[in-house]
């Protein structure tokens, strides 16, 4: 895992408005357990916030990256995050 790699949302529950997740952690912390991630929650589904979540594409999708929900730990949305 390395920073600003993106994995699918292995969680069937959230997966379809969260498609990706952003790993946003150093890699300078690569020894801990747990990752920093953001959720990147399909573009038609939310509304950015000007300067807080960037929009951009992963493929054909168009994505917000949802800073405010930022999580670190393994285990996300109720399933072990494994990229």
């Amino acid at each position: 895992m390395a920073q600003f790699d993106v994995h699918r949302n292995p969680n069937p529950k959230t997966n379809r408005t969260v498609p990706y997740l952003l790993d946003v952690q150093t890699d300078f912390l690569d020894m801990l357990a747990t990752r920093v991630v953001a959720p990147l929650i399909v573009a038609d589904k939310a509304t950015a916030a000007r300067g807080l979540n960037p929009e951009f594409a992963i493929g054909e999708t168009r994505v917000i990256m949802s800073t405010p929900e930022l999580a670190f730990r393994c285990e996300l949305w109720g399933t072990r995050w494994r990229p």
